[in-house]
């Protein structure tokens, strides 16, 4: 199982809305005096390793993550918020993140982590 994070442990519960910020450091995986300039967070249901065609996981990032206020901080660091998703198929289950890093010299390079936990909802 490879990811490019220690796994890490965030609960999303029904009625999450902009859970967040959490905050993803990648000052050790910049190239020398390269800092990260803009991000594309996506999920997805299961356990993505680095190695996996990204066609065979459900992508559950327009539910799960809120694009609009995930965000380069700094230089360096990637904050990401969080939604309850509300299609069943998501909820009770793992998402793995790929974050899609573009550098400040116009680079481009994936990370991946997880893992999300999305409850089942509850009324």
């Amino acid at each position: 199982m490879a990811t490019d994070f220690p796994k890490f442990k965030i609960d999303i519960r029904y009625n999450s809305l902009d859970y967040g910020p959490f905050s993803f450091d990648f000052t050790d995986a910049c190239p020398t005096d390269i800092t990260v300039s803009d991000v594309t967070l996506r999920s997805f249901v299961g356990s993505v390793d680095i190695d996996d065609d990204l066609d065979d996981f459900t992508e559950s990032t327009d539910e799960l993550i809120d694009a609009a206020k995930t965000v380069v901080t700094g230089s360096y660091t990637v904050n990401a918020y969080f939604n309850f998703p509300t299609t069943a198929a998501y909820q009770g289950t793992r998402h793995s993140l790929v974050f899609e890093i573009t550098f400040s010299n116009e680079g481009t390079h994936n990370f991946y982590g997880r893992s999300i936990w999305v409850r089942e909802a509850t009324s």
